[in-house]
């Protein structure tokens, strides 16, 4: 009831305006996430025992972290009103590995997909690409009964290390587009920064990476000339330090 009242009284302020009514179904769809979570029941034909271990290291040399809250959870498929289910939870040991010998209800996957997750404040002085998007918890997800796959789960993590990325306009050509993305360990796509109008935003723009592995950093954009346009991207890399004026230099 709390809910149809906000609802109506949105309504009634948003009139038929459409950008106001997108913003009245983004916040009736904050209303409605609901979640709430209760410890799995395991019974019947399709509960097994499952060994679901793996550890947390420190990158490029391996070094363990331990005493780090590790939990396994089935979080529902659907987007609202959903039901979690807990499994069980604990923390890394000195040597960074974790172990749990549990029990799963494997029908859960039908419509539920199994977490181990970490919380991120436990981890505020490393990054990782498995948490792009600076969500409270790094997960590595599961979507089928697969033992080996719930086995030496690796969750790696750098220190952290700020890049300056600066721009400077060196050619007359008429960029249609420009923008960058950046990553530390191979995968595409750890950030993306964009432009406005075909040029760099500001001058420069800092972003998050790792220490002592090689950060690389692409260019794009695209140019008019007198009957096409082209796509042009260069790449540069360099190896960040932690708490050091790292710098790079992109020319557009």
């Amino acid at each position: 009831m709390k809910h149809t009242k906000t609802f109506l009284v949105l309504f009634a302020l948003c009139g038929l305006n459409m950008s106001r009514l997108l913003l009245l179904v983004i916040v009736l769809a904050q209303l409605l996430v609901s979640c709430s979570e209760i410890d799995q029941v395991v019974t019947g034909k399709d509960c097994v025992d499952v060994v679901i271990s793996g550890s947390l290291q420190i990158q490029p040399d391996g070094m363990p972290l331990a005493d780090i809250p590790v939990r396994v959870i089935w979080i529902e498929k659907v987007l609202f009103w959903n039901t979690n289910y807990r499994v069980t939870s604990g923390n890394t040991t000195s040597d960074g590995r974790f172990v749990f010998n549990t029990q799963l209800d494997t029908s859960l996957f039908r419509g539920w997909k199994l977490y181990v997750r970490i919380p991120s404040s436990y981890l505020e002085n490393y990054v990782t690409s498995d948490n792009i998007w600076n969500s409270y918890y790094i997960n590595r997800d599961f979507t089928h009964f697969d033992r080996t796959q719930l086995q030496n789960v690796i969750f790696d993590f750098y220190h952290k290390a700020d890049l300056k990325i600066k721009f400077t306009k060196t050619s007359g050509e008429q960029i249609n587009s420009f923008s960058i993305s950046y990553n530390f360990d191979g995968k595409d796509n750890v950030a993306k920064w964009y432009s406005n109008g075909g040029y760099p935003l500001c001058d420069s723009v800092i972003v998050r990476t790792a220490a002592d592995v090689t950060t690389t950093v692409t260019s794009w954009k695209i140019v008019s000339t007198d009957d096409s346009t082209e796509e042009h991207s260069v790449s540069y890399s360099l190896m960040c330090k932690k708490d050091a004026n790292n710098v790079i230099e992109i020319e557009y």
